[in-house]
């Protein structure tokens, strides 16, 4: 876990789902933060790990 200060987040990361209404709190791993340069990155590699290429841009 992510102890110290890294700029703008304390190494977490809140999912929510807005179908069922819950949420988690997950710890960013180290090697993503070292590797990814921020939000944005991490947000960038989520959408590719876990959206599947069938889902177009305009899909719902």
């Amino acid at each position: 876990m992510a102890t110290s200060f890294k700029g703008g987040y304390l190494g977490k990361l809140l999912r929510v789902n807005l179908t069922d209404r819950t949420h988690s709190i997950e710890d960013i791993p180290d090697s993503w933060i070292e590797k990814l340069m921020g939000g944005r990155g991490i947000g960038a590699k989520i959408y590719y790990d876990e959206i599947g290429p069938e889902v177009k841009p305009f899909d719902r």
